[in-house]
């Protein structure tokens, strides 16, 4: 919300932000999960804090992403993926060895 109000930020800056954080966002939410084929994560969970609040997020980055790109690439095409019917529900009803939630 400061960064909308004209008189406490310069435009340029406010305008740079605007447009480029939603890039970076993208970018972010993309490169991760694709990050996971080049890097292993392990996260240090060692206070009750960091494990309430990254415990999801670790599990993510070392169980989830990379099982599902590899369900996504090893059991279908590279470039359509896996589609509708191999996710979720339809996949743990219809092909339950390589169900992936």
């Amino acid at each position: 919300m400061p960064l909308t109000s004209t008189t406490n930020v310069p435009a340029l800056f406010r305008r740079t932000l605007t447009t480029g954080m939603p890039f970076l966002v993208a970018a972010v939410g993309i490169g991760l999960p694709i990050s996971t084929f080049f890097v292993t994560y392990r996260l240090d969970l060692d206070s009750l804090w960091s494990q309430v609040l990254f415990a999801s997020f670790e599990e993510r980055l070392t169980i989830v992403w990379p099982a599902s790109l590899a369900l996504a690439l090893e059991h279908g095409s590279a470039v359509m993926g896996r589609g509708i019917g191999g996710i979720g529900v339809a996949q743990k009803r219809f092909e339950a060895l390589l169900y992936m939630p």
